[in-house]
């Protein structure tokens, strides 16, 4: 039994120079995985799951839960963010199935 939501969790430091980016590269590996997989891919990122009313800490947690793997957009500012750090040691320490 699949108890997976999302294919992969798409973690990476918000940062307005770049929002572009970051978007593109999650759209850009939606769209190689699914060609790899053959089949639809579904990834958690914050900006596309997340809705206005949502309790984005829990958000966040299910959507860790929830998913196969994480890709991690890695910077200085990845590792000096509390958020990001969550998200990389939660998914290390919580998603052994």
């Amino acid at each position: 039994m699949d108890d997976y939501a999302y294919d992969v969790f798409f973690s990476y430091k918000r940062h307005g120079l770049t929002a572009d980016w970051t978007n593109n590269v999650q759209k850009y590996l939606k769209l190689w995985l699914s060609e790899e997989m053959q089949r639809p891919v579904t990834i958690f990122a914050d900006v596309d799951t997340i809705e206005i009313g949502d309790r984005w800490p829990d958000r966040l947690k299910e959507g860790l839960k929830l998913s196969r793997c994480m890709v991690g957009v890695w910077s200085p500012l990845y590792f000096q963010s509390s958020w990001c750090m969550s998200e990389w040691k939660t998914f290390l320490g919580g998603n052994e199935r």
